[in-house]
């Protein structure tokens, strides 16, 4: 059984010789301490460790179309301030947070700020990065790209993210969870506009190939 039989065969809930194994990812922390453990040392990266050493499924997926829905452009990461063994950061997403320096250890941030507070922050982002036809979202080897899949024994799949994702990640839980309770038109019109940035970048997809 390929590994694209497998993995249909498991979402229309029909029988498997197993289930298709996917991880989420490591800090580089963990390897580093799995190299202190026995890990082999030519392991190097996290996908390297995980994927190849524990022989997942991930290390089976080949080149698939691939369309940038997020935002466009993204924020410059920064450091803000130090503060002794935290520092301050802006990631790409625009939120800035306090984190444990990273060569001391890993910790989930503590959330200071997000890039959408307010009505105003959602339309200066709307207009400025989350455009469906700023260059860049769709690749320029497409084709070469959609070709490769056509006798594939390996899945392929093109990635949407999650709707609510992207606003709990420029909003935060907290701020969005009130949202929808405050302002739920605002939250369905963020949301529309998401759906439909996404449905003229997949439509565009369809009919080129």
């Amino acid at each position: 059984m390929t590994h694209r039989e497998r993995l249909l065969r498991t979402l229309r809930h029909e029988p498997v010789d197993r289930v298709p194994d996917y991880e989420f990812g490591a800090w580089q922390q963990t390897i580093d301490r799995w190299h202190r453990e026995g890990l082999p040392a030519e392991r190097k990266g996290v996908w390297e460790a995980i994927n190849n050493y524990f022989h997942t499924d991930d290390t089976e997926y080949g080149p698939s179309p691939w369309i940038n829905i997020g935002l466009l452009p993204g924020f410059e990461y920064r450091m803000l301030e130090e503060k002794g063994d935290h520092i301050v950061v802006q990631d790409g997403d625009g939120a800035v947070s306090e984190m444990i320096r990273p060569e001391l250890g890993a910790s989930i941030p503590r959330y200071i700020r997000y890039a959408i507070q307010t009505r105003k922050d959602w339309e200066k982002i709307r207009d400025e990065k989350l455009n469906p036809d700023t260059p860049g979202r769709i690749p320029n080897n497409l084709d070469e790209l959609c070709k490769k899949t056509f006798d594939a024994e390996y899945p392929t799949g093109i990635g949407c993210g999650s709707i609510y994702g992207w606003l709990r990640n420029w909003m935060g839980v907290e701020n969005i969870s009130i949202a929808l309770y405050d302002d739920p038109e605002w939250v369905e019109e963020m949301m529309e506009h998401l759906t439909m940035m996404h449905l003229k970048l997949f439509v565009f997809l369809s009919i080129e190939n």
